[in-house]
């Protein structure tokens, strides 16, 4: 058994925060003034990690977890007064941006029809100098940038190309040179400048981002696209066995998420290559990568795509750790976390034992009535990460709420918190105070906690129900809302559990 490089973070406390929920007047947060507002509110608050769900060029159902591209961000994030500053966009057309209904949630639909013809208006005004940055991004980035562009533009033109294998040399070259290869390599320059820009900001205040990596990507990606060999696909292109998880916490049933499976042999045929690109490109727009479904390397549910039922599937072997001792042999010890949760076993112990990244805890997964439970803070290590739940869970107080009443017990004694008004919400909320406190006076290197559970708000806030096909991923905070929050509770239980340090990652 070979192990890689233990991985540990300073002791710090963090939020989490998809930046779609940022508060703003563009129809969703964008990578602008308000996200920098927001690590001013959290450095005020002795908080020093910022989480963040991924970051691609969402697909399907608008799930971050379903991306077009394993690599492409998504334009939606691009701030329009950042294309203002630069001249792209005049003022008019700025105001035009602004999304004229209520701001508590995403209106997909909405931005999805306005926001290209912006961002189009200002490809259309670049300049030469900006020309010549994109230029070289794009030699940077052609390894998936190229993929990406071509696969967007084939669709924008309304062209059938099944896959990259039938794109013909003079073809692909006449698309390269096309103004909508072109505009969509001008979208990554751009939300690649902002995210860059961000990421600076955030580090001057010690702040550290940390990424989300999905462990599959969609079907309808570039990734497929251009390269079907590396995934279970039959002579048509279409998937034979398919991702998703046996019955667990999370579903009676199981799982199926309807991914394509990877074909770990041809993989490993190309050194695992294309993983390696992946998790190196993210490292280094984020201080820290949080793995989704870390056991998938270990080994994955296999999912018949005839059948589509989770319960029939069965377990198969991954690459193990073959990819990181790989990444690590080439750019060193990466600073991931691993979600671990879900269907655990003694495999995966030892597996994230041998791995060195640290793992997740979740207080919403603790009260069960065993006292042994791995997410009751007592039997926490210092090498985890621990939450208060996490983007798929209810909030702490939507939470409450639903579970049985000998669970609701436990977790009130547990945490100290009085029985009466145990449900009243609010930042005083006396259940997302306990919780809260509890967490940071674990033992756990980073406590981190849904902006939700600092406010006290409800099961209406919360960000996903796994499971369910619509109405995710929308959820978005107000100015006032974050004036609600009691910024010196939080900044208290940094200083007295000894959270208030800087995010450092330690090789």
């Amino acid at each position: 058994m070979t192990y890689l490089s233990k991985i540990s973070f300073t002791r710090t406390a963090g939020a989490l925060l998809p930046v779609f929920s940022l508060p703003g007047s563009y129809g969703i947060g964008v990578l602008g003034k308000e996200a920098r507002a927001f690590a001013d509110f959290l450095l005020a608050s002795g908080i020093h990690c910022w989480q963040v769900l991924p970051m691609v060029h969402a697909g399907a159902g608008n799930s971050p977890y379903s991306g077009i591209s394993a690599f492409a961000g998504d334009p939606l994030y691009i701030d329009p007064e950042t294309l203002y500053e630069k001249s792209l966009i005049t003022k008019e057309e700025l105001e035009d941006a602004c999304y004229p209904l209520s701001s508590y949630s995403v209106d997909y639909d909405w931005l999805l029809k306005h926001k290209p013809l912006l961002l189009k208006k200002a490809y259309s005004r670049l300049t030469t100098s900006m020309k010549e940055d994109i230029e070289h991004f794009k030699e940077e980035n052609k390894y998936w940038l190229n993929d990406y562009a071509l696969f967007m533009t084939i669709q924008e033109k309304g062209e059938s190309i099944i896959s990259k294998a039938f794109l013909s040399k003079e073809k692909e070259e006449a698309l390269i040179n096309d103004e909508v290869f072109s505009y969509y390599c001008f979208l990554q320059y751009e939300f690649y400048s902002q995210w860059q820009n961000l990421k600076n900001y955030c580090n001057s205040l010690g702040i550290g981002l940390i990424g989300d990596l999905p462990f599959y990507v969609s079907h309808d990606s570039s990734d497929v696209w251009a390269n079907p060999h590396l995934f279970m696909l039959n002579k048509d292109f279409e998937a034979i066995g398919i991702a998703g998880t046996p019955p667990d916490y999370f579903s009676e049933k199981g799982q199926c998420w309807g991914n394509p499976l990877y074909d770990w042999n041809a993989m490993k045929g190309e050194g695992y290559d294309w993983w390696i690109h992946r998790i190196a490109f993210h490292v280094k727009y984020n201080d820290a990568l949080r793995i989704d479904h870390f056991r998938g390397f270990e080994r994955y549910w296999y999912i018949s795509a005839e059948n589509r039922d989770a319960r029939l599937g069965r377990w198969e072997e991954g690459p193990g750790l073959s990819i990181f001792h790989a990444f690590e042999k080439k750019y060193g010890p990466a600073p991931i976390i691993a979600e671990d949760l879900g269907t655990v076993d003694e495999r995966l112990f030892a597996f994230l034992k041998e791995s060195g990244f640290p793992g997740m805890k979740v207080l919403q997964f603790a009260f069960d009535g065993n006292t042994s439970n791995l997410h009751l803070p007592h039997t926490y290590n210092n090498h985890s990460v621990a939450y208060t739940g996490t983007h798929d869970n209810n909030t702490t107080l939507g939470w409450v709420w639903e579970i049985d009443e000998s669970s609701r017990n436990q977790a009130l004694e547990y945490c100290n918190i009085p029985s009466s008004h145990w449900g009243d919400g609010g930042s005083q909320s006396p259940v997302c105070r306990g919780l809260l406190r509890t967490l940071y006076q674990s033992v756990s290197s980073i406590a981190i906690a849904p902006v939700q559970d600092s406010c006290g708000y409800g099961e209406d806030t919360r960000i996903n129900i796994p499971g369910k096909a619509t109405g995710n991923w929308n959820f978005r905070f107000t100015e006032e809302n974050f004036k609600q929050i009691d910024q010196e509770y939080l900044l208290k239980l940094s200083n007295i559990f000894g959270r208030n340090n800087a995010f450092k990652f330690e090789k």
